[in-house]
């Protein structure tokens, strides 16, 4: 392990946010950054004081603003800034540069009260990207498809050799092509193929985003060591993709596979939220019988 310092405190759990509080006392916050995203259907009065949140230092997000990975890259995510969070699902934001560690209540509290705290000293699986995905494959089928990639397998021999957890270090020449909503679906499939997180490089296209978000100030120059070493190394082709879906095995399998399988319900949307394009797809999808409206 290793004592880093730590840029920002993610909080998604009105019961560990209210727990933390107590234990925080009068202790000044420290870290750049300490935001709390209530979930929906959390009871601000009986669960958390946001007033007293806010008076402590906390952003606050009203209850149900939104998936909370998708809204922090929107506002307040920075490249090259250490991330301690109560949920893997925040992972997410390695698409813009962030090192993402999922903590528990005594390493969340050490960050809050000194702005440091000990983690582990993770080591470098390099994913290499080439290609380009072709028409009518997504991001969410290129992030399914790297469970039908040998990339788990890396990530646990590389794990179980070096004793420490790994991270997935993403560049190559197709990077690029991929905005940051998309990025954030690959990376936050990490921690579901046993990786620590994902890390993708600051480049035009982050520079791009953030200045669309009103926030070019935030960036940060982290662009990958020519020299940096890895343990490991792995090459995810975007040109070989299928349209594919998850299953509830666990597996993916493509949608000419799945075709005549009955749909109950749809969807949109997810744990990395609903991106640009896939919105647009669907205002274009013309739906030929009445739904239930939910």
């Amino acid at each position: 392990t290793i004592r880093a310092r730590v840029d920002q405190v993610v909080l998604t759990s009105a019961a560990r946010v209210a727990s933390l509080l107590k234990r925080l006392g009068s202790k000044r916050l420290v870290p750049e950054l300490p935001v709390v995203y209530l979930p929906a259907g959390t009871t601000v009065e009986a669960d958390v004081d946001v007033s007293v949140l806010v008076a402590r230092g906390f952003s606050v997000a009203r209850p149900g603003a939104g998936f909370a990975c998708a809204v922090h890259l929107d506002r307040f995510a920075s490249p090259a800034r250490v991330v301690l969070t109560d949920s893997p699902r925040l992972s997410g934001l390695g698409a813009a540069g962030m090192l993402v560690f999922a903590a528990d209540d005594d390493a969340l509290l050490d960050a809050l009260s000194t702005g440091s705290a000990t983690v582990p000293i993770p080591c470098s699986v390099h994913v290499s990207i080439s290609g380009r995905l072709r028409a009518f494959v997504s991001a969410s089928d290129a992030a399914f498809d790297l469970f039908r990639s040998d990339i788990a397998s890396v990530v646990e021999e590389t794990s179980r050799r070096t004793g420490r957890p790994s991270v997935l270090e993403v560049t190559g020449p197709s990077v690029r092509f991929l905005s940051v909503p998309e990025r954030a679906q690959l990376a936050f499939m990490a921690t579901k193929l046993g990786a620590l997180g994902a890390v993708f490089p600051a480049d035009e296209r982050m520079v791009a985003f953030l200045r669309d978000q009103r926030r070019s100030k935030a960036h940060r120059v982290l662009a990958e060591e020519p020299e940096a070493p890895y343990e490991a190394s792995v090459g995810v082709d975007l040109g070989g993709v299928d349209p594919l879906l998850g299953t509830p095995s666990g597996q993916s399998r493509t949608v000419r596979e799945l075709a005549k399988t009955k749909v109950s319900q749809v969807l949109v949307g997810g744990d990395s939220g609903a991106g640009y394009r896939e919105l647009l797809t669907l205002s274009l999808i013309h739906i030929s019988e009445p739904t239930r409206p939910y």
